[in-house]
């Protein structure tokens, strides 16, 4: 049974509605801002279930369990991150924790993940209590035999036990609905429901489970169905003794987690596309300004500790307002889009092309020195105004492109880098534009 539950989290709005979610819905709450605050609250109080952010000061979250669970092994974390890209679900599992959330979440999730680990916990108590008292009164009670299959076959979850030869004695209506086996199929036999994959590390955790009695909770793998379909299930599983207290068996609950694996696995891609359109001008499909000054910063912070060359060329649509008065904007946006396609087919995949303004681009070049700038430069330049736009009325009409280029100065100002390349670009155009300038 969960009663205290401890939020750990640096943000105050988030720590603050946690709290008062958890209130609501009938725990005793307890908050902190940090790790440190939060192991005094469990030295000093009965915590249940600890819900902790994995980024905060001093300590992170995935450190904190782990010094927590030293300390309390029966205490239960649920780990939070507004970063998924960054951490596995099966990591955060390994390291210790129950259940991992990625912000932003809804509180029925959280709810929903706080009764399931109060129902396993509170399934796997009952199980290993019901299963020692079972084999006590096997000989002298039907009536403790039919209570403790009752509570096995009333699971929503799929349960199986084994005998010591790893053989199936049981498994559950549940086990049948997951699975498709039914006990005349594999009593006495070996269930293979494991994957080839996955069975070796599975194999050898139950092993552990049977030789030395921890229980394992929440084991995340794969299985496999009678009819061959692949599921991703959780097992939690305990070593079970006979009436005499000698290991006897293992008994194992496994979840079908299918759905939620798929959710999650959206999750992260929904995330993945979300920051790729966050970073990616629409139009053009190349990165837009504000990305170009967060890579620049980082390949100049690169360039200064390795010493490998890096270039920058800065281009600007010739007499584009005018292309635009003449033709339309619809013409105008083509011929936007035809820039952003010259210039992803015209660089190599480590380099990186922005659309740094209205009809102004940028291109960084990594490993690219002064005397090659020019070769890259004039490869667009020329595809650009070689590629013919339809004007209306089977027309065609061409546009230009000024092209301005340089080489990083070891050390140098951010800004500096970025101006000479300016004053490049800037000389092509008062050269009579449709021309490509490197400044040294």
């Amino acid at each position: 049974m969960l009663n205290h539950i401890l939020v750990v989290d640096d943000d105050k709005v988030i720590l603050n509605t946690i709290d008062q979610f958890i209130q609501n819905v009938g725990y005793v709450c307890s908050v902190a801002s940090d790790a440190f605050k939060a192991m005094e609250i469990l030295e000093e109080h009965s915590v249940d279930l600890v819900i902790s952010d994995i980024a905060m000061p001093h300590m992170d979250g995935i450190d904190f369990m782990r010094r927590a669970v030293e300390s309390f092994p029966d205490l239960k974390f649920i780990i939070m991150t507004g970063y998924a890209s960054e951490y596995s679900y099966s990591g955060i599992i390994e390291a210790g924790a129950s259940d991992f959330m990625v912000k932003p979440f809804k509180f029925e999730e959280l709810k929903a993940k706080i009764d399931r680990i109060e129902r396993e916990n509170s399934l796997l108590i009952q199980l290993r209590e019901n299963e020692q008292k079972y084999k006590a009164l096997y000989e002298l009670s039907a009536e403790a035999e039919q209570r403790y299959l009752a509570l096995l076959d009333s699971s929503v979850d799929a349960i199986i036990s084994y005998d010591l030869q790893g053989k199936a004695q049981y498994i559950n209506p549940s086990f049948t609905r997951i699975f498709g086996f039914t006990l005349d199929n594999i009593k006495g036999n070996r269930v293979q429901f494991l994957p080839v994959s996955e069975k070796d590390e599975t194999t050898e955790i139950i092993k552990k489970v049977v030789g030395d009695g921890p229980s394992v909770m929440g084991y995340e793998t794969k299985g496999y169905t009678k009819d061959g379909e692949t599921i991703d299930i959780s097992i939690s599983a305990s070593r079970y003794n006979d009436h005499r207290g000698a290991p006897a068996g293992l008994i194992a609950i496994l979840r079908n987690i299918t759905e939620r694996k798929q959710s999650e696995r959206a999750l992260v891609e929904s995330e993945r596309r979300y920051r790729r359109l966050s970073i990616t001008d629409g139009l053009t499909k190349l990165y837009n300004s504000r990305h170009f000054f967060n890579e620049l910063k980082k390949e100049i912070k690169r360039v200064d500790r390795h010493h490998n060359p890096l270039s920058l060329i800065l281009l600007d649509i010739d007499d584009f307002k005018s292309f635009n008065d003449r033709y339309g904007h619809l013409e105008g946006d083509e011929v936007l889009s035809q820039m952003g396609k010259i210039i992803r087919g015209n660089i190599r995949e480590v380099d990186s092309g922005y659309r740094y303004g209205g009809e102004e681009f940028a291109v960084l070049l990594l490993e690219t020195k002064l005397e090659a700038i020019l070769s890259v430069a004039e490869r667009v330049r020329l595809a650009f105004g070689n590629f013919a736009f339809n004007s209306g009325n089977g027309k065609t009409a061409y546009s230009k492109v000024s092209i301005g280029g340089t080489q990083y100065v070891f050390k140098e100002d951010l800004k500096s880098f970025v101006k000479r390349a300016d004053i490049a670009l800037y000389q092509a155009k008062k050269q009579g534009k449709n021309q490509s300038v490197i400044l040294e």
